[in-house]
């Protein structure tokens, strides 16, 4: 037993020495040193790094690394193994990260550089540094609870939002300046505490990159700026932002993300004091301002949008799930909406709206139901009144029914009206919101009479066209009338009698002064028969 206990002995202690010579020796450095620049090389094309100085002992440290000609890396102090305590500083010079992508296994670019140190033990340890990155005035205060990350302090001022998009290999889709002052308690998930303030300030969003990869029509310069707080609590981020831009404003009071889920709940208010800077987005011309408040719910496969607005005197109910929109509108004033998008005013009524629409086949249909329709003073109905004799807007439309297809660009709609003496119908009609245009077919009838109307062109500036056909006929058989029944002393059509009455006591008169007429009038070639049959058919 004493051999073999003996045996033992010696074998830790051989171990021991062999450990300590290939670790915390000249030559044992020497060869660790060849180690790790084999291990880290190994497959590299872009980096060679060469360990300049490696000495390694049990209560000291010098570690300097070259990565290429004007990086490197220096860590240098005291360490004691056996007691475990550090007392280092370090100097991390990195001037082309891209270089290091195969040991970063992330596309990196431009610099990186920090300096600080490492002072303490396994219960508490302190690493405090700083940073340029970004060209920012970066500095951390982190302390260390067995080696594991406890209390944090960053703090980064005046960081260039379109380097640190470069450095994350992003492209640079603004320019700007990002502040950050965070201080954690506590950096466990399970049990996180701490608050981060972020600041986005006087940033200019890339008009030219956003319209060429989201395919829009950005012109006018668009600024944002932000404010955010973010409370730290065990397993969840809460904040509150206010994001402040050239167009529009959003404002949240309670945005959760679970970080252990990956979900996000937020509340929010959009406010957009003017519509006419959604130009740039919309492509449509607007006018006046608009709220709307609602909810977001987002999961790794599922996105949930609510939105709610009072609009044009009525209420708007938006549900948007995943690629489909559902839309449900109450109660608008039809003429303020039309005036909002700078179309004629030419009719308002109150109208309930349904909308059913796809964002990736961006086909969908709409419906609408239509009250209290009344059309108002306009080109169209006084050229109705001209040829018709017929004051529209003093006709009520309660009943008004609108179906609309939408495909892409191309809006193909069909309308059905009628009053106490009109019927206006319109199939197919084809809006091409890309192009702003119109072109449309009217029906219409006006008790008997029946008449169509082309509208066409720009939907702003329509170009209205009456088939005046038989609203002239109508025009002269009216006055043709008037002037036959004063003669005959029958009356006119400004009494009671309506036109049917007069016309058939027209044509018995008529008739009867005909068949009685002299022989001395036939001989004038008057063809009593024919006359009399033209009179018909003109009144019919």
């Amino acid at each position: 037993m004493k051999k073999i206990f003996l045996f033992f002995v010696v074998l830790i202690l051989s171990l021991i020495g062999i450990t300590y010579t290939l670790l915390f020796t000249s030559t044992g450095n020497t060869f660790l040193a060849s180690q790790i620049e084999s291990k880290v090389n190994e497959g590299q094309r872009d980096v060679n790094v060469k360990v300049k100085d490696l000495k390694l002992t049990l209560n000291e440290i010098l570690f300097h690394v070259s990565v290429d000609k004007n990086s490197s890396i220096l860590i240098q102090g005291k360490f004691n193994l056996f007691e475990q305590t550090v007392n280092l500083t370090y100097d991390i010079n990195i001037k082309d990260l891209s270089r290091l992508q195969n040991i970063t296994k992330q596309k990196l670019n431009g610099s990186f550089a920090t300096k600080g140190s490492i002072k303490g033990n396994k219960e508490l340890a302190i690493i405090q540094g700083i940073s340029s990155i970004a060209s920012s005035k970066t500095s951390y205060n982190v302390k260390l609870v067995d080696f594991k990350p406890s209390n944090i302090n960053f703090v980064m001022l005046n960081a260039k939002i379109e380097k640190l998009l470069h450095l994350v290999n992003q492209p640079l889709y603004a320019k700007g300046d990002l502040n950050i002052n965070a201080k954690i308690k506590n950096a466990n998930i399970e049990h996180l505490d701490g608050v981060v303030l972020t600041t986005i300030a006087n940033t200019v969003i890339n008009n030219t990159l956003i319209n060429k990869q989201f395919n829009q029509k950005l012109k006018e310069t668009l600024i944002v700026n932000a404010n955010i707080k973010t409370d730290l609590v065990p397993n969840k981020a809460k904040s509150k932002i206010k994001l402040l831009t050239s167009i529009a404003n959003v404002y949240t009071k309670n945005t959760i993300y679970d970080i252990k889920k990956q979900s996000l709940f937020s509340d929010y208010i959009l406010n957009i004091p003017s519509l006419s800077k959604l130009f740039d987005i919309t492509q449509t011309k607007m006018r006046g301002q608009l709220d709307i408040n609602g909810t977001v719910k987002q999961s790794k496969n599922n996105l949930e949008v609510k939105a709610l607005s009072k609009l044009f005197d009525g209420n708007m109910d938006v549900l948007l799930h995943n690629n489909k929109l559902k839309a449900n509108i109450k109660d608008i004033q039809v003429r303020k909406l039309i005036h909002t998008l700078y179309y004629p005013e030419f009719f308002n009524s109150l109208a309930n709206l349904n909308l059913n629409y796809n964002l990736v086949s961006q086909k969908g249909i709409l419906d609408a139901n239509l009250t209290k329709g009344k059309f108002l003073t306009s080109e169209y109905s006084s050229l109705i009144n001209m040829f018709a004799k017929f004051d529209l807007t003093k006709e009520i439309y309660n009943h008004v029914v609108l179906k609309s297809d939408i495909n892409k660009n191309i809006i193909k709609t069909s309308v059905n009206m009628s009053s106490k003496h009109t019927n206006i119908s319109v199939e197919d009609s084809l809006i091409d919101t890309k192009l702003n245009t119109i072109k449309a077919l009217v029906k219409t009838q006006i008790k008997a009479i029946k008449f169509d109307t082309k509208v066409s062109g720009l939907l702003t500036e329509p170009k209205i066209k009456l088939d005046t056909k038989n609203l002239f006929k109508n025009k002269v058989k009216d006055e043709l009338m008037n002037k036959l029944s004063k003669k005959l002393k029958i009356g006119s059509l400004s009494n009671k009698k309506s036109s049917s009455q007069i016309k058939d006591e027209l044509m018995n008169k008529l008739s009867k002064k005909l068949n009685s007429s002299s022989k001395e009038e036939s001989s004038n070639k008057l063809d009593k028969k024919a006359l009399a049959k033209e009179l018909q058919n003109l009144f019919n």
